[in-house]
C-alpha cells in the first residue's frame, strides 16, 4: 500500500518489546473496545450448537433469525464505529474508511483476544458470556462487511449453505451463512461461488498475536480486514 503509515497504523498500541508493549496495551484508548463489549448484546440464534450437527429445519430457523436480526446487528456495529470515529457507511463503502477499519481492528482487537476463540470458531454460538460477546461482535463485523460487499455487488446475496454436498464433505460452510456470488467461467464448483466473510474476519482476529513485522507485510500486500470489498472497489476503478 502507498498510504500514510501514520494514518493506517496497525501497531499504534503494539510493540515487539514485552515491557513497551505492556505499557502501550494498558493505554485507556487501547482498552476502550474491551470496556464497550462488557455490555455488548449477545447474538443468540435458536440453535447454538455446531452448525454441522444441525438438522435442515434448525439451520433454516437460524437463518430466519439472522434475517430478522440483521438490521439490529448492523446498528450495533455502526454505533461502535462511531465511538472510534471510523467514517464508514456500509451502504457506500470507500477505500479510506475500509482501511481505517483495518487499522482500528489491529489497534484494538488485541485487547479482546481469546486464544480459545481464535482458531476459527465460526461453527456455533455456545460459549461463556464473555466469549459469547466477543463471538457476537466478530459475527456482527462479518455481517457489516458482508453488507458493504452487497452494496457493491447487486447480484450477490446472503446464503445458507445447507447443501447435501457440504454436509457430506463436512465443509466449513455447512449450515452456515455466507455470501453467494454468481458463477464465473473460471469457477469449477458451486463452492467457488461462496464467500465466507466470517472466516475472513476470524483470520484477522487470530492474527492479533503476530509480530509487527508480519502485520506490516500483510498490510502492504493488501491482506487487510476489508480485502474482499477493496477488491470490488478496485474492479470498479475506485
Amino acid at each position: 500500500m502507498n498510504d500514510s503509515d501514520d494514518l493506517y497504523d496497525r501497531a499504534m498500541y503494539r510493540s515487539d518489546d514485552f515491557l513497551t508493549g505492556l505499557v502501550k496495551s494498558w493505554n485507556p484508548r487501547a482498552r476502550k473496545l474491551r470496556g464497550l463489549l462488557r455490555a455488548y448484546p449477545i447474538y443468540s440464534p435458536p440453535y447454538l450448537e455446531e452448525n454441522v450437527s444441525l438438522s435442515d429445519s434448525e439451520a433454516l430457523s437460524n437463518f430466519q433469525y439472522f434475517e430478522q436480526e440483521k438490521q439490529n446487528r448492523i446498528a450495533l456495529v455502526d454505533d461502535c464505529l462511531r465511538e472510534f470515529s471510523i467514517p464508514l457507511d456500509f451502504r457506500s463503502p470507500n477505500r479510506h474508511g475500509l482501511l481505517l477499519l483495518d487499522a482500528w481492528a489491529y489497534q484494538h482487537w488485541k485487547s479482546i483476544y481469546d486464544r480459545k476463540l481464535a482458531p476459527m470458531h465460526t461453527s456455533g454460538f455456545s460459549f461463556t458470556p464473555v466469549q459469547a460477546r466477543v463471538r457476537s461482535f466478530l459475527f456482527d463485523i462479518s455481517l457489516f462487511l458482508g453488507e458493504c460487499y452487497l452494496s457493491l455487488d447487486g447480484d450477490a446475496r446472503w446464503f445458507l449453505d445447507d447443501s447435501e454436498s457440504s454436509r457430506n464433505d463436512e465443509m466449513a460452510t455447512c449450515n452456515r451463512i455466507v455470501l453467494w456470488r454468481p458463477p464465473h467461467e473460471d469457477h469449477f464448483s458451486n463452492v467457488s461461488n461462496l464467500l465466507d466473510i466470517e472466516a475472513h474476519v476470524y483470520f484477522h482476529y487470530a492474527a492479533q498475536k503476530n509480530s509487527i513485522a508480519s502485520l506490516c507485510v500483510d498490510q502492504k500486500i493488501g491482506r487487510v480486514l476489508a480485502e474482499p470489498i477493496l477488491r470490488l472497489l478496485a474492479d470498479r476503478g475506485e
